[in-house]
């Protein structure tokens, strides 16, 4: 018994571990900044957009823009400490050191910056001052790259390397100002290049109204509030009032809590600060259980304490006769269970060490499970050892020690029917608590299983979407790529696992589409759009609901689904924007099943698109396809064009893929939480049979089976593992 209940409380305390070491990630995201709750990212409510969108219900936050309007928010206000301003550059840069020219280039992304960002920000400079920040000449790098650039060396600064595309497509030669601790990854600073910007460079960027890469970064003064400063900002500013009709301030570490479908995409990493997929509603989840588990674990700790009691009570009892203090005898029970609870804790740590090692839960994790990265878990493990003796082991020392003396020697307090409720309700209760949590997470895997599966209106089993690489986009000039896109598609047709191909600017399936605002009869409109090739709808199994489907000769018209119709009121042959409307679809789910159905349009006979789309013969010729498509694209663009393929069910596994995640790592935790009781169960068992050996013995001289004994041992425990399941449904479906 002993050991059993040693095993249950180590697994309580292991899954505890894992599941407060992640929420710790996540609610410690940003903290480690000075001043961490003043130091904010700005965001505004643009009036053009909320005029567009405002009849359907949108209000989106814009956090970019262009560095006039930045540079008139910072002189608007008296309520800024400090400000800066970081300037972002879409993809890496190549970075070579100048005293190895014949080096392998290393990729690295570089951002650029107004003079105050160490202001704002916590740097924490391994070498090098901030002073140098200020000369444009430097880069500020991160210890990691440092060494991948250089190799290990005793410092760093004042060596050069060259970067090609810092500023244009020229390389550009630079010293390393200061070298930096590498930031924690639960930060949205990132181990990049950090580069100030020049004069000459910040003037351009200010006379450039159609860049919008810049986002704004301030340090509020103590007790400043985020309404009062958006009302400043607009009072005292002209452009500020005919731009925005709000701003708001908000502190890093909440910024990471923002839900926006843009920036779950890894496309838009470069264009957007940061990382915003955070979800408090799985950091409540994942505390929730950890701490039930912890219940659960203590609940099996009382379980087997009482279990113990037949064994001890008279001795304790002897002890009070002679003489003993009740006082003494409960301090040193409570004394072993502050030992077992440290073993279990103990041997939880090498079970974590086994599972650090083989790297078990990686995949299931953002944060790092290493002992010396997680400090504060391991502070409330220990404090466990004190808290959980004395909530799990206070009851079974009273009870050990109020009983009379006189009675307890005579009595059999085992297989009296107080001490059997007693152990069963225990058992019910941890039973309930686990199903109901195993049957909320069941549910939610269902649904996702669903959402998976399920129609969206498409033929997605039989598509195969290509994208081109944006280098190879840059290199023909985009505009020109038709040169490219023409024989391939042409070439792609020839092959028998091939039945129709097409192209397209958006990849159904993707959170990200391009949203139009378009004018209709005297009104604007809101819609998804995106261009494709005349036979895109065959090529996908899209159905032509009414009007035609496109042709090849066809200029600036539209297909719009009937949620569009149904919306909006439109008509065959109305005009929206500049596009005739020729034909309506059914309703498909363009974007991920999270998203409703909204209005969207197809549109042909202009655009560009950086995706084939493929039909393929059947879903076993995929791979057949792939690799005849490799083939041409080799001949055609001479190797120099990288292509990704993209399957539907894939890209629907893509957004999905953080709660898939998410809900393993929870179920196990509703496992372990599970096991821990079926444990206790184990050793009860064991306990009632060495309690009943007499019992059992007259039953098997009266000519009892093993089997029907064996029945009338667990048939207690089914009837009370029923009832709690009777319980749990109701209570998980109310849940989810």
């Amino acid at each position: 018994a002993f050991w059993l209940n040693l095993l249950g409380l180590s697994l309580a305390f292991v899954i505890f571990y894992v599941l407060m070491a992640e929420v710790m990630w996540h609610v410690t995201f940003d903290r480690f900044h000075k001043d961490a709750d003043r130091v904010c990212q700005v965001f505004h409510r643009n009036k053009k957009f909320d005029e567009a969108f405002k009849e359907f219900g949108i209000r989106d936050e814009q956090d970019t823009y262009i560095a006039s309007f930045m540079e008139e928010i910072v002189k608007s206000s008296q309520q800024f400490e400090s400000h800066a301003g970081i300037y972002y550059l879409d993809g890496e840069k190549e970075f070579i050191p100048v005293e190895n020219e014949g080096a392998e280039p290393l990729m690295a992304n570089i951002r650029y910056s107004t003079p105050e960002l160490f202001n704002v920000f916590s740097f924490d400079l391994l070498e090098g001052d901030t002073a140098a920040f200020r000369d444009s000449h430097n880069v500020f790098i991160s210890s990691s790259l440092a060494k991948k650039l250089f190799g290990e060396a005793d410092s760093y600064v004042g060596r050069q390397c060259r970067g090609k595309g810092l500023w244009d497509k020229h390389y550009t030669e630079v010293n390393v100002g200061a070298v930096y601790r590498d930031f924690p990854t639960n930060s949205h600073m990132e181990n990049e290049v950090y580069r100030c910007l020049s004069e000459q460079q910040q003037d351009e960027l200010w006379k450039d109204e159609g860049s919008w890469n810049h986002c704004l970064f301030v340090k509020l003064r103590e007790g400043a509030e985020s309404e009062a400063i958006s009302e400043e900002l607009l009072a005292n500013s002209t452009l500020l009032r005919e731009t925005a009709s709000h701003f708001t301030f908000i502190p890093l570490h909440d910024v990471y809590f923002i839900q926006n479908e843009h920036y779950k995409d890894d496309r838009f990493e470069d264009l957007y600060f940061g990382k915003r997929n955070g979800n408090e509603t799985l950091v409540w989840a994942l505390t929730l259980v950890a701490l039930l588990v912890i219940v659960i674990a203590a609940i099996n700790y009382v379980n087997f304490a009482m279990a113990m009691v037949p064994y001890q009570i008279k001795e304790v009892n002897v002890r009070r006769i002679l003489g003993a203090k009740s006082a003494s005898l409960r301090w040193k029970m409570l004394k072993t269970a502050v030992f077992n609870t440290l073993m279990a804790i103990i041997l939880s740590m090498l079970l974590m060490n086994v599972i650090i090692h083989l790297g078990f839960l990686n995949d299931l994790l953002k944060c790092d499970l290493a002992f010396a990265k997680n400090g504060e878990t391991l502070l409330i493990m220990f404090a466990l050892v004190v808290l959980l003796p004395v909530v799990a082991g206070c009851y079974p020392a009273w009870y050990l020690t109020t009983r009379k003396p006189a009675l307890v020697i005579n009595g059999n307090f085992a297989l009296s029917p107080a001490g059997q409720m007693f152990r069963r309700v225990l058992i019910a209760f941890q039973f309930t608590v686990s199903l109901v949590i195993l049957l909320v997470l069941l549910l939610f895997s269902a649904q996702h299983y669903y959402i998976r599966t399920s129609s969206v209106g498409y033929d997605r089993d039989l598509v195969l979407y290509v994208e081109v690489s944006e280098d190879y986009l840059i290199k023909t000039h985009r505009f020109k790529w038709f040169n490219y896109l023409d024989p391939m598609m042409q070439a792609i047709k020839s092959s028998p696992a091939i039945s129709e191909v097409s192209w397209s600017s958006a990849v159904l399936g993707q959170d990200q589409f391009q949203g139009w605002g378009r004018e209709h009869n005297g009104r604007n409109i809101a819609f998804n759009a995106e261009y494709s090739g005349y036979n895109f709808l065959t090529t996908v199994g899209i159905k032509v609901t009414e009007g035609r489907n496109f042709r090849a000769e066809d200029k600036d018209v539209a297909i719009f689904n009937e949620a569009a119709r149904q919306q909006f009121g439109l008509k065959l042959h109305d005009v929206v924007g500049n596009h005739e409307i020729v034909g309506f679809m059914e309703n498909i789910h363009h974007k991920s099943l999270r998203n409703e159905i909204s209005p969207m349009a197809i549109c042909s006979g202009g655009g560009l698109g950086s995706n084939f789309v493929v039909r393929v013969a059947s879903p076993s010729k995929v791979d057949e396809a792939i690799r005849f498509i490799d083939e041409q694209n080799q001949k055609i663009s001479d190797g120099q064009c990288e292509l990704t393929y993209y399957k539907p069910d894939d890209v629907l596994g893509q957004a999905y893929a953080n709660e898939m995640k998410q809900l393993k790592l929870l179920l196990v935790g509703a496992i372990v939480s599970l096991l821990i009781p079926l444990i206790g169960v184990f050793g009860l068992v064991l306990f009632e049979t060495r309690a009943k050996r007499k019992e059992i013995g007259i039953r098997k001289v009266f000519g009892a089976t093993t089997r029907g004994i064996l029945v009338m041992f667990n048939m207690q425990y089914l009837r009370t593992l029923a009832m709690c399941f009777i319980i749990a449904a109701p209570v998980a479906h109310a849940l989810y």
